[in-house]
């Protein structure tokens, strides 16, 4: 994804896996959520580069096979979900578009898609989510700076562990809304001072998510160093407050908690340091580091304190091959990753471009993810660890009409052994752009 536009629009790498899979939980589970400290920065002062096409339309429909589609472990009695396995195929269409224009020295984006997944066996899993945004980066004369934007999404995670121990209840739906506002005064050539605000609301459709329910708030200001050679530096604090809807009444393991139902409330304090450095043309570094500080207003004893991180590395190996390095520290919740707290999680992922003819792109992938679901109370503390690896295949039909094949494995292990799973999922799939 891109680094500037992170919760706006998806990058060009990641944008083409959905479409056969339909698994954006866990194959985004790297990217950064409006929590993660990262949301999106004041605009730069300087010229907007000049846009693409103004308006695109893309449409996708594929095909995909997936060994376990329940995720849970080998052995589950799967009558008890509705079915004979846990296996099935299930097809995913998408409509999306997207418009870009610069008017004088602004910037206006907006976009929209709607994707639905219809199952073959688990009918209960189908669905139909959305994702729309708007984005206006703002020029004031030399001085002045900003971005203000929005984004609502639906969608419906892949991984749904609290229906193992509840299967007759309905699939969770997640339902985010973002607002931001964010601006910059330049005050030297190098130097502004930036300042920006952003809330997130995020509900969950079935009652045994009601404890995720959530309002973050957060503030922020601080100074931007950009001396103009391709390094852009911002150095912040940033103030969050974490408003639950409700009492947290499960653990991480699914069972009601040890203490019985408590908030979840929290105040967060972070400094960090936003990175963008770019090399040489081909290669680039951008994310950001920093000292993270939470507290609970209920249970000290969940309390966070420590260093956060998430940096994307790219660079050209050859003409026709490129990689992309991803490593983070976080304690924000994902898509894969439902919890009324927070998980310590840590990242790791290598995702090549290859470009092995003129119409042939292999794109192999390896993430591994360690997230610790501390201090939250259940019967034990859960420790997860997860791998996912594989290879889509982009096949150039003809300009604006590409083919895809995906390969891949998904391995879970967890303490808790009813969480244990792996999965060998194969997709095909159409994509067409206008």
């Amino acid at each position: 994804m891109k680094e500037i536009n992170r919760m706006f629009s998806r990058g060009n790498y990641l944008s083409r896996f959905p479409i056969v899979l339909g698994s954006a939980g866990i194959l985004c589970a790297l990217s950064t959520s409006a929590l993660a400290q990262t949301t999106l920065p004041p605009a730069s002062f300087e010229d907007p580069t000049p846009e693409a096409d103004v308006i695109n339309l893309t449409a996708g429909v594929g095909v995909t096979r997936d060994s376990n589609i329940l995720k849970v472990s080998e052995g589950t009695d799967t009558t008890r979900y509705g079915g004979d396995g846990r296996a099935d195929t299930f097809v995913r269409g998408s409509l999306g578009i997207s418009f870009d224009r610069l008017i004088s020295r602004q910037r206006l984006q907006m976009n929209a898609e709607v994707e639905g997944f219809k199952y073959n066996e688990y009918s209960d899993y189908d669905n139909l989510g959305y994702n729309a945004g708007l984005n206006y980066d703002w020029v004031i004369g030399r001085p002045f700076f900003g971005r203000v934007g929005g984004r609502v999404s639906k969608f419906q995670p892949t991984v749904q562990d609290r229906t193992l121990l509840q299967p007759n209840v309905d699939r969770n739906e997640v339902e985010r809304q973002t607002v931001y506002l964010n601006g910059g005064i330049r005050f030297t050539p190098s130097w502004s001072a930036i300042a920006g605000w952003d809330t997130l609301r995020l509900r969950n459709t079935a009652s045994i998510y009601n404890d995720s329910d959530a309002d973050y708030n957060s503030l922020e200001a601080g100074a931007r160093w950009a001396p103009g050679t391709g390094t852009e530096i911002d150095f912040v604090y940033r103030r969050t407050d974490g408003d639950y809807k409700f009492l947290q009444v499960n653990g991480p393991d699914g069972l009601p908690l040890l203490t019985g139902p408590r908030s979840s409330d929290f105040k967060q304090d972070a400094l960090l340091a936003r990175v963008t450095y770019r090399p040489s043309e081909d290669s680039r570094i951008a994310g950001r580091i920093g000292f993270t500080q939470r507290s609970y207003d209920v249970d000290s004893s969940r309390d966070f304190s420590g260093i956060t991180t998430g940096f994307d590395v790219a660079w050209a190996q050859s003409g026709a091959i490129r990689m992309l390095v991803q490593v983070a520290r976080d304690i924000e919740p994902d898509d894969s990753a439902i919890t009324s707290t927070y998980a310590d999680t840590r990242t790791f992922a290598v995702r090549p471009t290859i470009q092995a003819t003129g119409k042939i792109r292999l794109l192999p992938f390896y993430q591994y993810i360690d997230r610790n679901y501390k201090g939250e109370g259940g019967s034990s503390e859960r420790e997860d660890t997860f791998h996912l690896f594989g290879m889509s295949v982009d096949y150039e039909i003809r300009r604006n009409l590409n083919a895809i094949l995906d390969l891949r494995r998904e391995r879970r292990q967890s303490n808790i052994a009813a969480l244990d799973y792996d999965a060998n999922i194969i997709g095909v799939g159409i994509q067409a752009r206008f």
